[in-house]
Parts: C-alpha cells; sequence; structure tokens
C-alpha cells in the first residue's frame, strides 16, 4: 500500500542508519525503484543491510520484490572508519615483604626499605593507544609467615583490545592467575585476574516486518502472536564473556479477518453450501483470502425459510354462482392455489368459502303534506302498497317491499322580531310594534308548511354629552387625546340599542423653552430657578402655567475656572535649578510663547520657601520670579521645601485668567552636578558623564576648543554616559542640553 515507511539498520558500534522510504503505488506498467544512500562504521563493528552483515567498505545493493511488478533496490555505500584511540588505565594494590624480588611488566624490583612504592607500565595497545598499568606496592618488614600472598582484582576491556597482565596478553573474557616467586622466603605472590569484554553496543537484528492474520508464530522464539507489536528476542551475549547481546526484532502487524452478513431466501425449504435447511437460521461461512487486507473474510449467513401462504376468499350470487367453471346453487366451500401470490413469494393457498344467496322481503314507508304520489299514483289517505326493486336487497338480490303511505298537514305556531329605531321584516319596516303572520315552507315538524304569528317589537337608541380639559394629552375610553375637539364613542343602553357619548374636549400645551447665559467666570446666578451654577452645563426648572401644565425653562451656560491643578516641579545640576514641567504649563490656559521664557520676569510665576506644615503664600517668604529657580552663583539651592505659583490675566485664551499652584519640592542639600570621569584623559580613552536626570532626555555634544562640532549623543533613561576622549591633543568643551537648559564642562586629552 502506498504511504511512508521507516527502516533503521543497527550499527554494532553504536548509532543507527534510518532510512525513510516514500511508497507510491502506480498503475502499470511498474517500474524498479531505486534509491541510494552512505553509511559509516569503525573498524571491527558489523552493518546489518537487509540480511547481509558487513565489516568491509564497498558498495552493497539489496533487492525488495514487489508482488504487484518491478523492484525496489537499495544501494548502500559503506565506509569503515579506524576506530579512536582511547588509552585504557588499570590500577591495583599489593604488598612485598624487604628484600623480595617483585616481577612487574617483565622487570623485577627489590627494595631494602619498606613503604609505599607504585609502579607503572605502559603497554601499547593494538589498535592505537596505551594500555597503562599501575600497582601501588606495599613493602612491609616481614617476618610474618611463610604463606602465599594472594591478590586479585578485575579489569574490563572493550571488543578487539589486547590486556597485558604479567608477560602475556589477553583478548578474551575469563578468569587468570600469575603466580610470582617470592626469593628467600615461602610462599608465593600469587596474583588472580577475572577480565571481562565490555559492551560497545547491543547488536539487534531485524526481521523484515511481517503482516499477518489474525495470529503469526515466530520460529526464533517459538512464541505464538495475536497482538500487533514490536517484540525482541535477547540471544544471549554477542561473544562469551561480553556484557553485549544479540537481540532480534520482530515488527509484527497482525490483520483481522473481514466479517460480513448475506442472506438465502427460499419457499418451505433452502439449501446452501449442500446442506438443506427447513427452517430459517444463522451460519457461518469463510471465504478463504478474500478480505480487503488479504484474510479470509467471514460471512454470517442468515437463512430465511419462507413457508407458503393460506388464505381466505368469498363468493356469492344470487339463486347460483359460477366459480372455476362450476355452478354451485348451495353454500360450499373450495381451495384454490397461486402460485407466487404470498407477499413473500412463496404459493398462497387460498380457501373459497361460496355463498348462494336469496331475494329479500322488506317494508318502507313514504309520507307527504296534504298529498303523496308514488309510482304515478296520487294518495290523499294513508295506503299500504307492494314495490319490488331489482337487486335492491342487502345481498344483491331483488328486493320486495311493502311501503306504508302516510299522508300529513300543515302546523301553526308563533315569533318575536326585535329591533333598534327600526325593524325590517320580510322586505318591510316596521318603525313601532307591530303583529304579522309568516309562512315557512317545510317549517313544521312534519316537513310541512309552518303558519307563524309574528310579534315585532321596535326599541330606541339613547345620546349623551360629556366636557373635559387636560394638559398635552387626555384619556377617555381607552384612547388617547393630544388635540382639542369634539370625540364621540358608542356603548350599549339598557334595551340593548346604541349609546352614543359625545365628549367636548379642550387641551392646553405645556411650554418649553431655552436660555443661553453664554460663557462666565466662576458661577452664574439663574434667577428664574434661584439657584448658582458652578459647572458648565444645560439646566432644566419647570414650573406650573395657569392652567396647571408644566412651563419648562433649559438653560445653557458655559463655567470659565481659573486653572488649580497642582503642577510637577524637578531639579537639574544637582538642584542647582528648579522649575516647573514644561509640558504642564504649557497647558495652562493663558500661558502662551510671548510668556514661556526662561528669563520670564513678569510675574505670573513666583517662587516661595515654605515656613511652615502647608503652603501659604501670604506668609511664606519669595525668593523667585520667572519660570525657574537658581541662584546667581550657580550653587546648589539652600536646603529646604520649595513651590510656586501661577497667575495669568484674563485674556482670549484665558476668559477669566488662571491660577494654580505646584507641588513642593524639598531640596535635602547640596548634590553632585553633572561631571566628567576622568577630565584628564589619553587619546580615545572612555569618559564617563555622571550625575544625569533619568526623567529626562539629555542631549551631550563635544566640541573642539575652536568651536568645532565633533560629536552628538542622546541620553535617556540613565544617570550616566560613557564617550570616547578625542583623538587628538588638545582642549574639549561638552555641552549638556537637558529641557532647555545647558551646563557646559571640559576635559584635557595630553
Amino acid at each position: 500500500m502506498a504511504g511512508p515507511y521507516t527502516e533503521t539498520f543497527q550499527r554494532v558500534g553504536g548509532g543507527d542508519s534510518i532510512v525513510n522510504l516514500t511508497l507510491n503505488v502506480n498503475a502499470v506498467p511498474v517500474q524498479d525503484v531505486t534509491v541510494a544512500y552512505t553509511a559509516n562504521i569503525y573498524d571491527g563493528e558489523t552493518y546489518l543491510f537487509g540480511c547481509q552483515k558487513l565489516t568491509v567498505a564497498g558498495p552493497y545493493t539489496e533487492t525488495f520484490q514487489r508482488v504487484g511488478g518491478g523492484d525496489s533496490i537499495v544501494n548502500l555505500t559503506l565506509n569503515v572508519n579506524a576506530v579512536p584511540v582511547q588509552k585504557i588505565t588499570v590500577e591495583y594494590n599489593t604488598e612485598i615483604e624487604v628484600d623480595q624480588t617483585y616481577l612487574f611488566g617483565c622487570k623485577t624490583y627489590k627494595f631494602t626499605e619498606t613503604g609505599p612504592q607504585t609502579l607503572k607500565d605502559s603497554v601499547q595497545a593494538v589498535n592505537g593507544g596505551d594500555s597503562i598499568i599501575i600497582v601501588h606496592l606495599t613493602v612491609s618488614a616481614g617476618g610474618g609467615g611463610q604463606m602465599d600472598t594472594i591478590v586479585g582484582y578485575t579489569a574490563s576491556i572493550m571488543p578487539g583490545e589486547i590486556y597485558l597482565f604479567g608477560c602475556k596478553t589477553y583478548n578474551a573474557a575469563g578468569t587468570y592467575a600469575d603466580t610470582l616467586p617470592r626469593i628467600g622466603v615461602l610462599g608465593d605472590s600469587i596474583i588472580n585476574l577475572t577480565l571481562t569484554i565490555g559492551c560497545t553496543n547491543d547488536t539487534v537484528y531485524m526481521t523484515n516486518p511481517v503482516i499477518a492474520c489474525g495470529m503469526y508464530h515466530w520460529a526464533i522464539d517459538d512464541q505464538d502472536y495475536v497482538n500487533s507489536g514490536t517484540y525482541y528476542y535477547d540471544n544471549g551475549p554477542i561473544t562469551p564473556g561480553s556484557t553485549c547481546h544479540e537481540y532480534y526484532e520482530l515488527k509484527l502487524t497482525i490483520l483481522e479477518p473481514a466479517h460480513g452478513v448475506d442472506e438465502v431466501v427460499g419457499c418451505d425449504s433452502v439449501i446452501f453450501k449442500g446442506v438443506k435447511y427447513t427452517a430459517s437460521t444463522t451460519v457461518n461461512d469463510t471465504l478463504v483470502g478474500l478480505a480487503a487486507n488479504g484474510c479470509d473474510s467471514i460471512v454470517m449467513v442468515t437463512i430465511t425459510v419462507n413457508q407458503h401462504a393460506t388464505g381466505t376468499d368469498a363468493i356469492d350470487g344470487c339463486e347460483s354462482v359460477i366459480f372455476k367453471g362450476v355452478t354451485y346453487t348451495a353454500d360450499a366451500v373450495v381451495y384454490d392455489t397461486i402460485v407466487g401470490g404470498a407477499a413473500n413469494g412463496c404459493d398462497s393457498i387460498v380457501a373459497v368459502t361460496i355463498t348462494v344467496k336469496h331475494h329479500a322481503e322488506g317494508v318502507d314507508a313514504i309520507d307527504g303534506c296534504e298529498s303523496v304520489t308514488f309510482k304515478g299514483v296520487t294518495y290523499t289517505a294513508d295506503a299500504l302498497v307492494y314495490d319490488t326493486i331489482v337487486g335492491g336487497a342487502a345481498n344483491g338480490c331483488d328486493s320486495i317491499v311493502a311501503v306504508t303511505i302516510t299522508i300529513k298537514h300543515h302546523a301553526e305556531g308563533v315569533d318575536e322580531v326585535v329591533g333598534c329605531d327600526s325593524v325590517i321584516f320580510k322586505g318591510v319596516k316596521y318603525t313601532a310594534d307591530a303583529l304579522v303572520y309568516d309562512t315557512i315552507v317545510g317549517g313544521a315538524a312534519n316537513l310541512c308548511d309552518s303558519i307563524v304569528a309574528v310579534t315585532i317589537t321596535v326599541k330606541h337608541s339613547t345620546a349623551s354629552e360629556e366636557t373635559a380639559e387636560a394638559c398635552d394629552s387626555y384619556v377617555w375610553n381607552s384612547n388617547t387625546y393630544t388635540a382639542s375637539g369634539d370625540y364621540t364613542y358608542t356603548t350599549t343602553n339598557a334595551v340593548g340599542c346604541d349609546s352614543v357619548v359625545t365628549l367636548h374636549l379642550t387641551i392646553h400645551n405645556s411650554v418649553a423653552t431655552t436660555e443661553e447665559a453664554g460663557e462666565v467666570c466662576n458661577a452664574f446666578y439663574w434667577a428664574f430657578a434661584d439657584t448658582l451654577i458652578t459647572n458648565t452645563g444645560s439646566y432644566k426648572h419647570t414650573e406650573q402655567t395657569i392652567y396647571g401644565c408644566d412651563s419648562t425653562v433649559t438653560l445653557n451656560v458655559t463655567i470659565n475656572t481659573p486653572y488649580v491643578d497642582t503642577l510637577e516641579v524637578r531639579g537639574y545640576y544637582g538642584d542647582r535649578i528648579i522649575m516647573i514641567n514644561r509640558n504642564q504649563i504649557n497647558s495652562i490656559p493663558g500661558w502662551t510663547a510671548a510668556l514661556d521664557s526662561i528669563d520670564n520676569g513678569e510675574g505670573y510665576v513666583k517662587w516661595f520657601k515654605m515656613q511652615g506644615a502647608t503652603p501659604d503664600p501670604t506668609t511664606d517668604p519669595q525668593v523667585a520670579v520667572g519660570y525657574f529657580y537658581t541662584l546667581e552663583t550657580g550653587d546648589p539651592l539652600p536646603a529646604g521645601m520649595y513651590y510656586a505659583t501661577v497667575e495669568i490675566p484674563a485674556s482670549d485664551a484665558a476668559k477669566c485668567g488662571a491660577m494654580g499652584t505646584t507641588e513642593i519640592y524639598t531640596v535635602a542639600g547640596a548634590a553632585p552636578a553633572p561631571a566628567l570621569m576622568p577630565s584628564l584623559a589619553r587619546p580615545g580613552e572612555d569618559i564617563r558623564v555622571v550625575n544625569l536626570d533619568p526623567k529626562v532626555e539629555t542631549v551631550i555634544r563635544v566640541y573642539t576648543a575652536d568651536g568645532m562640532l565633533q560629536q552628538t549623543f542622546n541620553v535617556s533613561d540613565a544617570e550616566s554616559y560613557t564617550i570616547q576622549a578625542g583623538y587628538n591633543h588638545g582642549f574639549y568643551l561638552v555641552e549638556l542640553v537637558s529641557d532647555n537648559m545647558k551646563s557646559t564642562l571640559r576635559y584635557i586629552v595630553k
């Protein structure tokens, strides 16, 4: 089937080669699909490619046959790289006595003094890198006995490496012993080595993916599997003594057989697969390999055995009946077979009941007013006659009826007609009570004419008037009226005739007017409402007219109030200057560019030094006039709390003038002013400008002594900034501009 597939080829030395296949299923003709890739292993490793175990570099090809024709050809270029060089170090401890001989690395050692000794030997590995063996030897005084000294230790090498033990080399796992005779004393030094082979990586042999129906038996582990999944079998160590194991991997997909339903229907019996069924049942039929996934298709077959139908029918006739060519003169029951006539398609056997009927006898009655005409004969008195009705019997035969003729006569009665103002009866208009006679054709209970004496009663309507006054609208009989006039309403009087009421209505309207007060300062007294208004807006006041209706006046007024908000004060250059927030003072009504001047001396802004707990311009000493406050000496302001007031005269921009006050600004004492660190520098050396105000942007400009601009920097949100000294020796000026305030610093490059 088309789709993405993945095959993993494991390398013994570690790391996998993963081949991703996108398989497209195309219509015939089928062509081969060729895929090429490159893999790398180390010398001594094994690469699994398809069912091949590769250890030598070279090109290889694996062909996977497709059932529908055409092959999938995989070309592999395998590179075998040299094993990375690694050093193996083994350390162990042992003990000898003074003047004994110790064999280590094919050399003998003898020590005449007690104490620790360290011996080291390097053995070159076959694949590069040295095997370094270190023994920590303890030399003792001896005399303790003449028994053997036994030392045991464990070492591990990787597959393909060689381990030197004594004067022998080993490359397989096992237990080895080396006996070193001690000269001059009894007993030997026996060293036992347990050598293991380390694991580079487990080997996993992956079989081709298996697809099975229902169950799969894996011969490798002799197990049956009924669920899809990936299964592994541990085949034991790769080599004796190795901790690496050899595994087999099974990627299994279990397909379920398909299930379906079918139905076989027959009459009285059904033969299916050679078996005869006489009753309905359900059986299972297995269709080998016919499912869409290639598995068996198990079909549940419903066998329905329908039985022939039985029924009844009836045929009747007068005096005799002919059915299927046979004449019957008496009642009988016969059977008729209708081939395929049952609802289930089987035969229908019908029991037919034949009924022979005879003529009927009966009675009837006819009545009329004054006279009756029957069969052309007029009867004026009651009579009994006989009539033959062909086929008139209930069974369809003739009916002989005895007819009773009854003569009826007209009836008499009374009636009453009532009306308002007049009554029209039988096309005649009556305006007063009267008695008349009326003939109702067929109106009697016996359907003859009814002669009725009719009493005519004439009733009369009434009329009345009402008068009302209201403001704006008036509700009368659930109707709302907004204009003066005469209105009528009709109802029913005591005798059931119309009662007409006329309303004479007068509507008085409310009065609404608007006053425009324009613009005023501070407050406006509205005399009409006897109210003092201090805020701009629209105001309404309502009183009553002489008719009791509303008289509403709306006043539109604009109140101009002097500016009274609190302004911010900022300090600059170590509190050498304090000034009002420029953006806030620019927004004060009446403050113009002519007033926005640093050396403003018009007296609109006055600075005070606070003496008490709260600002009081009437008693606090005034220390300056203008947009900012500073000392002529340029020194920091004296410690204390300062504030300023703003008072602008009335103008077009501020019709009522403007007044305001600033927040209180506290000068705690002398604070550092902007400075350069250092002021004496070498060419290109870093110089820091310190004590900047982080709340506002500062523009830093560097000039030469002759006024040439060298550099410009814009600094925000920082208390310091680093610049570089000029590269030429000389005298430089640094200009700091913040909120239109300037300060000049200087430095020398030498």
